[in-house]
């Protein structure tokens, strides 16, 4: 790949960054009724799309009585779901770019040295288990990754751009191929000076980090960003942000309370997922989380997939309207929320959820010899990828002892091997490796639990 390629990419990126910037801020006062006309225009073009150049799709909805001749007449309601395990048993056939394949895309997301990079020097790979346990890969173009960084930066981060005085954007969570990471990762150099910390290494190792570093803005993990105030408030921290994004997992009221207390700072909650990186995220109200429906359609149903009232719970199903590579359509996320049902009094017509349920997750915490704990973020799980491994769950059966079961797929005990040394190296980096044991079983499946569907 040439210099003067990559040069005039990096050129093409910026300016069609900024036409996208300007885009998404006139998008933010629209009217009902021109929201739903860009929702119908920009689903009717994905549809005819994904006929065109997506073998899975076209013969889904043919199987599902849905011919190309059909498509301007078909609603949103009329076309079968689908969820990340029929996606990735499709993957070569779902994407658009025919030339992109799982198999390398695997390769490349489970290659440390990879990390940071684009694939081809073009797409954005992402890789999430999710709280489900399956594994999944998503591919954002340029396009709609520039459509992620516009509505980062317009709607959640909402940061004074200044080339003369940049952002100082410090990020803790999981520094892999996952998408918290992947988004500041590229954030505009020209605009931002970024500083990238791992929730897997300990607190003595992260403080002077980011008190020498002093970041404008903070963001991460909900979770993340609370331990930040508890250590600022024992005097173990001292920064002042003046912006405070979290995300990934969920943001209760006491978590709220406790980074207001440490930072004087209101956190701003930001929903995302490696299916779609920006989704929803609060105004200046903090009145519940703003969809960002000119891009998105959402929809709340049962378990039946029948339409849930707003004010009610169900659970999301989503359809992404800018991503012509991997377009997801009626793609169920499982994750359970209620929309409150009033506008917002900030003035925007875009619904807002009201409360995300079922996305809490639990440490994983150990007892030191000197009796101090010590964790696992659940982030470190859920960014946890090798090839060959399908499906799996830890289960911590004694307080310093995990069992990991693990379905697998291809090289059995090449995959078992590499599962078993990505766990070790995640204790090694939290200076657990020597105090807590490790077992593996390879098993035939892993039921959800009835409970939480997790």
């Amino acid at each position: 790949m040439s210099q003067a390629w990559l040069r005039s990419l990096t050129l093409y990126q910026y300016a069609d960054l900024l036409l996208k910037l300007g885009g998404v801020l006139r998008h933010t006062q629209l009217s009902v009724e021109t929201l739903r006309e860009i929702q119908r225009r920009r689903f009717q073009r994905l549809l005819c799309h994904v006929f065109d150049h997506s073998p899975f799709y076209r013969w889904w909805y043919r199987e599902h009585g849905i011919n190309r001749q059909d498509l301007p007449g078909v609603q949103l309601h009329d076309l079968p779901t689908i969820d990340k395990k029929i996606m990735m048993a499709n993957f070569d056939d779902l994407i658009c770019e025919r030339s992109l394949k799982k198999s390398k895309l695997e390769e490349f997301v489970s290659d440390p040295s990879t990390h940071g990079q684009l694939y081809r020097g073009i797409y954005q790979v992402l890789h999430t288990s999710g709280s489900t346990g399956h594994i999944g890969l998503f591919v954002y173009d340029i396009h709609s990754w520039n459509i992620t960084k516009a509505l980062a930066m317009t709607r959640v981060s909402r940061s004074k751009i200044n080339p003369f005085k940049k952002n100082r954007l410090a990020y803790l969570g999981a520094t892999n191929h996952y998408a918290g990471i992947s988004l500041v990762a590229d954030a505009p150099r020209l605009f931002y000076d970024l500083l990238f910390l791992s929730i897997g290494r300990p607190m003595e190792e992260l403080a002077p980090k980011l008190q020498s570093f002093q970041p404008t803005a903070l963001s991460g993990y909900a979770s993340s960003i609370h331990l930040l105030a508890e250590a600022q408030l024992k005097s173990q921290l001292k920064i002042f942000p003046e912006r405070i994004i979290c995300s990934g997992d969920q943001l209760t009221d006491s978590m709220r309370e406790t980074i207001y207390e440490a930072f004087r700072v209101q956190p701003i909650n930001f929903y995302a997922a490696s299916e779609s990186l920006c989704m929803a995220a609060e105004c200046h109200l903090h009145q519940g989380l703003h969809l960002f429906e000119d891009w998105h359609i959402y929809e709340l149903v049962d378990e039946n997939l029948e339409p849930v009232p707003d004010g009610q719970p169900g659970s999301l199903v989503i359809t992404t309207l800018h991503n012509d590579t991997q377009p997801l359509i009626r793609y169920r996320m499982f994750d359970e929320m209620i929309l409150e049902p009033k506008p917002c009094d900030c003035g925007s017509n875009f619904k807002r959820i009201e409360r995300i349920l079922g996305r809490g997750e639990e440490f994983l915490w150990f007892t030191l010899p000197d009796g101090k704990r010590e964790f696992l973020h659940p982030s470190l799980i859920i960014e946890f990828f090798v090839p060959g491994l399908e499906k799996f769950q830890l289960i911590q059966k004694e307080p310093n002892h995990l069992h990991m079961k693990m379905v697998l797929e291809g090289s059995y005990e090449t995959s078992r091997a590499l599962a078993e040394s990505k766990l070790r190296s995640i204790l090694m980096e939290k200076k657990l490796h020597q105090l807590v044991n490790v077992s593996t079983e390879v098993v035939d499946n892993i039921p959800l639990d009835e409970k939480s569907a997790k």
